[in-house]
């Protein structure tokens, strides 16, 4: 009895010790899993309709923010703050599939507010699949932010001092939490500061020569929120609402001098303007994610809202000789106000030959303008109340299929039809617009081992210029040179085709041909009879690009990073509107950037990003100069929780721009820098601990990023 005790005991423990060192190995395997996967971590990956960025694994743009991770995006360049595509025109900027898209300066805005230790990775779909879209003629850039899981809190904040000639700062805190089923989201942002700007320009009449000067400064001064809920009502159906909203006043300074010589006389314009603006913005999104059966069926609902106000009053003197042109002040105000509601339904469905994507949207706009100038320097007056209306139906349908184990491939199809109504009050004038488009894509992969990886994608995708270029109204900015609407310009389609490889994650090569009909852009137009410059949107020209981009990834060393990449290409614009620009303007471009990343302790790293551009003629019908950036970073982590950097941008003051053309016959050069050249200081502070936040895709930012 005692030997079976004895047994049986031991069995038990044996038994006992099997299960825990099985457990131990389980999680021992789990662990090791885990290292493999994150040591194996590419710095460039390729899907089947993108490539991916993945900023953890880079170590660059320390304590920068959304802007500075775009510009080190191979494939991406960021020129005065706006983003693009190499080679290509029009772009869409995304947050965790969220278009984010807005004006110039409310996404500028939004993305310098994103800390870059916060970003996870970077994704460029340069042709989107049919779900999206089919707005923005070269793809979506989509910005995907870490996200961890289990239930906590976080409280963040962080203050940015920028000094360029003028100074900036920045005030940012966000606050996050989760338990069990809600998760809160929220943040609060301020920005106050100014910036220079200057821009030069000659311009070579026939009888005459004008050289412009303009000198500017800009006060920047805006609240920014946002405030989050998602809800598990229980593991098949959640609900939720995001809300964010900015509120600024920026204001603008601006001094334009202007010298014409006449049959060798000279004289002299002297223009003083101050334009003061108030901007609100509020977007407003209800979304259900529902699980439908145990398939795998899973429908996502999203209602948006959104609502964006713009009031612009703007004054000037005007001078010739240092004599007054007229005895009052010539004032240019207007409001404009965009109201848009949309209503998007997407449903994922697996199938045991394909998986299914299908769905569509509503969308319904309704803009407003009312505007008032009188500009006794030139004898114009204006009163006008602009109304345009946009509705847009679409539907979707895609299906992916895995063709074995080597090769992948996704067709789609979306249908828009769109209605358009203009209406100038003042000049009895209403313009209306209906078309519908059919907009394909499809992707092919081929995966031969786990080192290569070969696609080929295709797609067709639509541009539309935004709501305040619709309207015929005229805004002054001296007596020579003002801005007029087109309520007759028409959308832009492009198609793309894009061959991709990529080789350990280390090496990638991209053969890309994009042809564009209609394309528009905003034009600027000389008279020669009364020396004054418009600038307009124009359909201008039908384009084609051809190009090549190379990229190279360096990670031999453990305590370096670096990778550089390599553009080539050739354009051809062909004009729409000649002789008011040359019929034909083609020729290739040429640049390089060199990225790198140095770790000095643990704690601790620096490095550079440097970029050159050679000389080339571009689609815009211009001629730019080359151009050279170097910008330095260091980054450091104080007292565990508390992160400080340093960047170093434009070291060499390089101007935005810089650039020759041809309007109406007549050349003309245009330079213009806006205080690029700074050294700016983070400091961040952490409490609690991470939190996993769930962010929505707002179905309306499409029309939100035509609010410029």
């Amino acid at each position: 009895m005692a030997k079976v005790l004895f047994f049986s005991a031991s069995f038990i423990s044996v038994f006992s010790f099997a299960q825990k060192q099985d457990s131990i190995n389980k999680i021992l395997e789990k662990q090791i899993k885990t290292i493999e996967i994150k040591a194996n971590k590419k710095l460039i990956e390729m899907k089947t309709n993108k490539f991916v960025f993945n900023v953890e694994e880079s170590g660059f743009a320390a304590g920068g923010n959304g802007i500075d991770i775009l510009n080190i995006t191979p494939g991406l360049q960021v020129n005065n703050e706006q983003i693009s595509m190499i080679g290509k025109s029009g772009l869409g900027v995304m947050v965790d599939g969220r278009l984010l898209k807005l004006s110039g300066d409310e996404l500028t805005s939004f993305l310098k507010n994103l800390k870059a230790d916060d970003i996870k990775s970077i994704e460029v779909i340069s042709n989107p699949s049919a779900k999206y879209s089919a707005e923005g003629n070269s793809g979506l850039v989509n910005v995907v932010m870490k996200k961890n899981k289990g239930d906590f809190w976080r409280l963040n904040v962080s203050n940015t001092f920028q000094q360029a000639t003028k100074s900036q700062n920045t005030t940012s805190l966000n606050f996050n939490y989760k338990k069990n089923k809600i998760s809160l989201y929220s943040g609060l942002s301020y920005n106050y500061g100014k910036y220079i700007g200057e821009e030069y320009s000659d311009v070579h009449y026939p009888l005459s020569f004008w050289n412009s000067t303009t000198n500017s400064t800009y006060t920047n001064n805006g609240l920014s929120a946002k405030l989050g809920l998602d809800y598990d009502i229980n593991k098949n159906f959640q609900v939720g609402f995001f809300y964010t909203g900015s509120y600024s006043k920026p204001v603008t300074e601006n001094n334009d001098y202007t010298k014409t010589t006449v049959n060798n006389i000279a004289e002299n314009y002297d223009t003083y303007g101050l334009t003061d603006k108030k901007r609100n913005f509020n977007s407003f999104n209800l979304h259900a994610v529902n699980k439908l059966d145990s398939s795998g069926i899973v429908m996502n609902t999203d209602f948006d809202f959104f609502d964006y106000t713009d009031r612009s009053d703007r004054t000037f003197d005007a001078y010739l000789n240092s004599k007054p042109i007229s005895t009052k002040s010539n004032i240019n105000n207007s409001t404009q106000s965009i109201k848009n509601y949309s209503l998007n339904v997407d449903v994922e469905h697996p199938t045991k030959f394909t998986k299914l994507n299908y769905g569509g949207r509503l969308s319904f706009s309704d803009t407003s303008n009312e505007l008032y100038a009188d500009i006794n320097a030139v004898g114009f007056s204006q009163n006008d109340l602009f109304k345009y209306k946009e509705n847009t139906q679409a539907l979707f349908l895609s299906a992916e299929k895995e063709l074995g184990k080597k090769w992948s491939t996704e067709l789609g199809l979306r249908w828009e039809n769109t209605q358009l109504e203009g209406n100038s009050i003042s000049l009895q004038e209403i313009n209306k617009k209906n078309y519908s488009k059919l907009f394909p894509t499809f992707y092919l992969t081929f995966t031969p081992t786990k080192n290569h990886s070969l696609s080929f994608q295709y797609g067709k995708r639509i541009g539309r210029t935004g709501f305040s270029n619709l309207n015929p109204f005229r805004v002054y900015y001296s007596p020579f040179s003002y801005w007029e609407g087109n309520p007759n310009i028409m959308p832009s389609y492009t198609h793309n085709i894009e061959l991709n490889f990529v080789y350990k994650g280390i090496l990638q090569s991209v053969l890309s041909y994009q042809k564009t009909s209609d394309a528009f852009a905003g034009i600027v137009l000389l008279n020669s009879n009364d020396q004054t410059q418009k600038i307009t949107q124009l359909n201008y020209a039908d384009t084609e690009s051809y190009g090549f981009r190379q990229t190279y990834v360096y990670n031999k060393k453990k305590w370096m990073k670096a990778y550089v990449t390599g553009y080539a290409g050739y354009q051809i614009a062909n004009s729409k509107i000649a002789p008011l620009t040359p019929e034909k303007v083609e020729g290739t471009y040429l640049n390089f950037t060199l990225n790198s990343s140095f770790t000095l302790s643990k704690k601790t790293n620096a490095g550079f990003n440097f970029s050159h551009r050679l000389a080339a003629k571009s689609l815009d019908l211009v001629y730019n100069e080359p151009n050279t950036m170097l910008s330095l970073f260091f980054q450091t982590t104080l007292w565990d929780k508390l992160n400080m950097s340093v960047n170093i941008n434009n070291l060499f003051r390089e101007y935005v721009f810089n650039s020759t053309s041809e309007r109406n016959g007549y050349p003309t050069s245009t330079h213009g820098y806006f205080d690029s050249r700074y050294i700016r200081l983070t400091l961040s502070y952490s409490f609690g601990g991470n939190i996993n936040v769930k962010n929505r895709e707002n179905k309306n930012l499409e029309e939100q990023n035509r609010t410029n």
